[in-house]
């Protein structure tokens, strides 16, 4: 019956000799304070719907997005053997559940498929060439422009699905303020105002790596090594993805 707290302050299991389950306490806790457990990371939608309680602050909170295949893609033909060799499947209507934070796999792996979706050319032709070991959900950033139109249509989709949502981020904020809401709907509103907040992360997320390409490159790799401090939400989509097209870019430039 222990509480949720992140990091966990305790540690359980099961032992034979006393036939039942002992705690550990993996710090101080002093007499009469409350003693927590953690229930694992979790979007807000899973903790209320498993255990019927919300965070106010959840960094893992997540946003669902569906993508397709369009019929009018012209390389429409090609895009369905390459997935039919991977043994994906078409992608008609695909939906990911994805956090902010691009280290996450799942992250990973809706950006992936979105870089075959968004594949043109040179770059199709590049997986298509790669066919024997080719994974829709392990491709790595193909180029500045196949990266840029992911983006926009995480922007996209994610503008979509927002407006579907009776009310704001701003409108929930004040709800929340109201301190006769009873525990369930205060809850309620945590879940949704977590989930539109990652939806907005990626509405935001376009325009301003577009901004980034735009900087000389000698302001670029200033702004980069601040980004390694992980101090910000887009810190690791910049490192891991952006810097290294950027360098390429320079690179051929140069």
């Amino acid at each position: 019956m222990l509480n949720h707290m992140r990091p966990r302050q305790t540690s359980w299991t099961y032992s034979d000799q006393v036939n039942g389950f002992t705690i550990t306490a993996l710090q101080p806790i002093e007499r009469s304070e409350q003693v927590y457990d953690s229930y694992g990371r979790k979007c807000n939608s899973r903790f209320f719907v498993n255990y019927g309680f919300s965070l106010e602050d959840n960094e893992d909170n997540q946003c669902c997005l569906l993508f397709t295949l369009p019929e009018e893609d012209p390389h429409h033909e090609m895009k369905s053997r390459l997935l039919e060799s991977s043994k994906f499947g078409p992608i008609k209507k695909r939906r990911f559940q994805i956090p902010y934070d691009y280290r996450e796999d799942v992250t990973k792996e809706c950006f992936s498929v979105l870089r075959f979706i968004q594949a043109r050319g040179s770059e199709l032709i590049l997986l298509n060439s790669e066919s024997s070991g080719f994974d829709v959900k392990k491709i790595e950033p193909i180029s500045l422009h196949n990266e840029l139109r992911v983006l926009e249509t995480l922007h996209e989709e994610a503008s979509i699905l927002i407006k579907e949502f009776p009310t704001t981020i701003e409108e929930d904020n004040r709800l929340l303020q109201n301190k006769d809401l009873s525990f369930n709907m205060r809850n309620i509103i945590l879940m949704r105002r977590g989930e539109k907040e990652v939806l907005q992360y990626y509405i935001d997320l376009y325009p301003y790596i577009l901004s980034l390409t735009q900087m000389q490159w000698k302001y670029f790799k200033r702004l980069v090594h601040r980004c390694y401090e992980m101090k910000s939400k887009t810190d690791p989509y910049v490192t891991a993805v952006l810097h290294p097209l950027m360098k390429s870019s320079e690179n051929n430039r140069t």
